[in-house]
């Protein structure tokens, strides 16, 4: 009988050693799930995560790409594809106006000077690098003392274009408007880093204009909280050339035609 009563009695306590073991380990896998939730996920989910955390902190300063233009942009690698912004830059442009245009942009490499309708100069060197894959445009005293970077590249069957601007944001425009026979090409923003979101001050469209080998103009807008303004004309000439603009005409490149 003794024996019985404390047979039982072990059975009591095994029942509630084991109830708390199993309490315990619950809390345990609540408590790593709570400390997780904020653990940015895998890679290919990371620009959509950082998006949603931007909304949380302080954007003033940006951070997090705005939204790209295209689905399947590099912008959101292996991501899903994703409808386009209102307002955000998509392109009729055919393959082959593309790849006359970056063409266009390969026979630049050299040095030229640029001159603004508002009167500062500039220094501009044009190199293609890369085995050939990126022009390169480093411009010098736009800004007193600055160097700022423009990389031109093709995108399999599109031509994008990066700002590395003193503004220290990179907005990056994709070509869409190719007219007068690849003589006036025009590249409206797409998506960018350091943009918390379109409306941060940013470079937002550029058209330049070719009149000859070695003449061209460059105009660009600046965006900001929904606003587009038009900025001054530049007017670029290779170093060393005084040609009056419109003394030579380049052949006409493959696939010509209007947008």
């Amino acid at each position: 009988m003794f024996l019985s009563h404390r047979t039982g009695r072990i059975a009591i306590l095994s029942s509630l050693l084991v109830g708390a073991f199993c309490f315990a380990a619950t809390i345990g896998r609540a408590t790593v799930v709570a400390q997780t939730t904020n653990d940015p996920p895998a890679a290919h989910d990371s620009h959509a995560w950082h998006k949603d955390q931007s909304k949380q902190t302080d954007t003033s300063g940006g951070g997090a790409p705005a939204q790209p233009a295209t689905p399947g942009s590099p912008a959101t690698p292996g991501g899903p594809a994703a409808a386009p912004s209102k307002g955000v830059a998509t392109t009729s442009v055919t393959p082959e106006q593309a790849k006359s245009a970056y063409e266009l942009f390969k026979g630049l490499s050299g040095l030229w000077m640029g001159k603004s309708t508002k009167g500062w100069t500039e220094e501009i060197t044009y190199k293609t690098i890369a085995g050939g894959s990126v022009v390169l445009e480093e411009s010098f005293g736009a800004h007193p003392n600055e160097m700022m970077v423009t990389m031109i590249h093709p995108d399999s069957e599109r031509l994008l274009l990066t700002h590395y601007c003193v503004a220290k944001n990179q907005p990056r425009l994709l070509l869409t408007g190719y007219e007068d026979e690849g003589r006036k090409l025009t590249f409206e923003f797409m998506d960018g880093t350091n943009l918390a979101s379109r409306d941060q001050g940013h470079m937002d469209k550029v058209v330049f204009r070719f009149s000859g080998a070695d003449r061209f103009t460059s105009q660009w807008t600046w965006y900001q909280k929904g606003k587009e303004s038009w900025m001054e004309e530049i007017e670029h000439a290779r170093k060393g050339t005084e040609r009056a603009p419109g003394a030579e005409t380049p052949a006409k490149p493959a696939g010509a035609g209007a947008k």
